[in-house]
Parts: C-alpha cells; sequence; structure tokens
C-alpha cells in the first residue's frame, strides 16, 4: 500500500508541476520569448495549446483541487511550495513546517519552518551553511515587467 501511494504522490506532484508551468507560460509569454531559444519558445506554445479551451480560473480550481485532496493516501500530511519563476518545487511532510517558530532577522521577527534546520538541507543540501565558490555564485537578474 506504501508504494501505491507513493505513486500516487508523483503523479500529482508531476500534474501539479506541469500545470503551474502552464500558467507561468500562458500570463508570461513575452518573457519566454525573450530568455528562451525561438525552437523551445515553439514548442511551449505548442504543448500550452490544448489548454486553451481552460480559463486560468478553471486551471487554479484544478491545482487546488488536486493539492488539498487526499485520495488513498490515508494521513500522508505533506505542504508543497512552487517557486514562481523557477522550476523548482518543494514538497516536505507537513511536520517540518508546522508548528512554525519565530526568528529574529534585523530588528524583525518572521515565521519560519518549525524545523528549520531540515528544511534548509532537504532545499540546499547539507551545507547550507556554507558559501559557495565565488564562481559558482549568481545574482538574481532583475525582471522588467511591462503594463499593456
Amino acid at each position: 500500500m506504501k508504494n501505491k501511494d507513493s505513486v500516487i504522490f508523483k503523479i500529482k506532484y508531476k500534474i501539479i508541476r506541469f500545470l503551474m508551468h502552464i500558467l507561468r507560460f500562458r500570463n508570461c509569454k513575452i518573457y519566454y520569448k525573450e530568455i528562451e531559444s525561438r525552437y523551445k519558445y515553439i514548442i511551449e506554445n505548442i504543448i500550452s495549446l490544448p489548454f486553451i479551451i481552460f480559463s486560468n480560473k478553471l486551471i487554479l480550481k484544478i491545482l487546488k483541487l488536486i493539492m488539498t485532496s487526499n485520495g488513498n493516501e490515508g494521513n500522508a500530511n505533506y505542504y508543497a511550495m512552487f517557486e514562481g519563476t523557477s522550476k523548482k518545487g518543494y514538497i516536505l511532510k507537513k511536520d517540518i513546517y508546522t508548528p512554525c517558530k519565530k526568528l529574529k532577522f534585523e530588528k524583525n521577527e518572521y515565521n519560519v519552518p518549525g524545523k528549520i534546520e531540515e528544511y534548509l538541507r532537504m532545499n540546499y543540501g547539507e551545507d547550507y551553511m556554507e558559501l559557495p565558490p565565488e564562481e559558482k555564485r549568481h545574482t538574481h537578474e532583475p525582471v522588467q515587467i511591462k503594463f499593456l
């Protein structure tokens, strides 16, 4: 039974990632056109074409349904987090996040996952406290948003 739950979990994860990608692409076509090769941009358009019959609102409802359904998975409580522009997504057991705790940063306190060290290790590796070598460090590129 455990293996079946694992397979269902992986399928749901892939569906969620795919639908999130479709939403990002549909809403940021100009951005994708600028950052992707012409060939990849055309492929992205072809992949998203069948979803033209679905509104963004409907896709979001489907996503919510998938993310909140528990099906036959029993008490396998997980949380999912998807980063907006990257292709990263994290799915971790609920007990890593909750109960949350407060940590002070500069003058403010912020809620962080209750098992913050475990969260950081799972997402960034055992050496999450060490700076990467200079040649592997990079900054985030600014994104220009144009309202039409």
